[in-house]
């Protein structure tokens, strides 16, 4: 069962972080005080191959309003070349609205895009406050695997790295000190291939463990969890789960958890490909918040919209949770009370008039 000509882990962890894919999307949530939300996606590309739902990184179908643009680009010919060079960019924009969160996490779970085989959900509340409210709103992807926390892995400056699209590294390379910064981010890469290896490992030996007890197999959890780093080693010269898996315990695999544990195999190895198969792609997301916006943990764009830049990397082995919070008016609020300082007032008056 080769998964990879190189190695089972590590080779696909390099194919997946050089992957990129050709499709752009920006999908944007505006969301409105009563829980409704807008959804926009505008994905951009050059092949019109790209325009698949099932290559989309959210789900989408018939049911949306489709509009198609395109951009044209023209560059300056080279010299002896009178004919310039065209490239048309195609722009499909999907919008549908959804009454509230709950019908986004249904199209989550029934959806056929590219990342339909990880956990996401969209989450909306609103909390009273007289004269304003609170709301907020976030959407949670789940890790797909079971690995290393990166705040414990990286330390706290490879961790800010670690966390940066592709225009904030730009950014933070555009330096008077560049040559260093762009050493570092490179050590950053590394680590980064590290930790993830270091995850696929945790991930496949808590699998097998879990595999271990359900079939009441003759070897103990802590003993398979023990491989961790022997299975770092090893990964790097053997690209067969059976034969890496016989390798680090230094018995067939069969001996060990029974004849059934091929098909054990087989399904991991389907797993492993969907994580891969995303591996290097991202998107944007954003949200537009009613009223002001007072917090959120993205780039804030405006008074009302923030964005996240949404890579696998970011989901790889702990939650990746994008939120944020806006204050509203309550108009009715406002004119009650004024209402009621009118009425107030008058009725003093009226005392104080007749007193005299």
């Amino acid at each position: 069962m080769k998964i990879n000509q190189h190695n089972m882990l590590a080779g696909l962890l390099l194919v997946s972080m050089t992957f990129s894919s050709c499709l752009e999307t920006h999908v944007t949530n505006r969301i409105d005080r009563d829980g409704s939300v807008h959804r926009t996606v505008v994905c951009k590309s050059d092949d019109s191959d790209d325009f698949s739902y099932s290559k989309f990184p959210v789900p989408v179908d018939e049911s949306w309003m489709k509009t198609v643009t395109y951009e044209l680009d023209t560059t300056p010919p080279e010299p002896g070349n009178i004919f310039p060079d065209k490239d048309t960019t195609w722009i499909y924009t999907y919008a549908k609205d959804f009454e509230n969160a709950g019908e986004i996490n249904n199209l989550y779970l029934t959806g056929n895009d590219r990342f339909n085989h990880v956990a996401r959900r969209a989450e909306f509340s609103r909390k009273f406050n007289w004269f304003f409210s609170r709301i907020l709103f976030s959407e949670t992807i789940e890790p797909m695997v079971k690995g290393v926390n990166p705040l414990e892995f990286f330390s706290e400056e490879e961790y800010e790295v670690f966390l940066m699209n592709d225009a904030e590294l730009q950014t933070y390379i555009n330096h008077p000190d560049s040559v260093k910064r762009k050493d570092f981010v490179d050590q950053v890469e590394v680590r980064t291939e590290d930790w993830m290896t270091m995850c696929l490992a945790e991930d496949y030996l808590n699998r097998l463990a879990d595999y271990a007890v359900s079939h009441n197999a003759d070897i103990e959890k802590e003993t398979i969890l023990a491989k961790r780093d022997l299975f770092i080693e090893k990964v790097e010269d053997e690209s067969d789960i059976p034969e890496l898996t016989a390798l680090i315990f230094d018995a067939a695999p069969e001996v060990l958890f029974g004849d059934g544990i091929s098909v054990f195999f087989e399904e991991t190895e389907r797993f492993y490909e969907q994580v891969f198969d995303i591996g290097g792609s991202s998107y944007t997301l954003d949200f537009v918040m009613p009223g002001t916006l007072t917090n959120a943990n993205g780039t804030i764009i405006n008074k009302q919209r923030v964005s996240w830049e949404v890579s696998s990397e970011r989901f790889f082995a702990i939650p990746f949770v994008m939120e944020a919070e806006s204050r509203v008016i309550n108009l009715w609020a406002w004119i009650v009370s004024a209402v009621f300082i009118v009425f107030v007032l008058t009725g003093l008056f009226k005392k104080k008039k007749a007193a005299l």
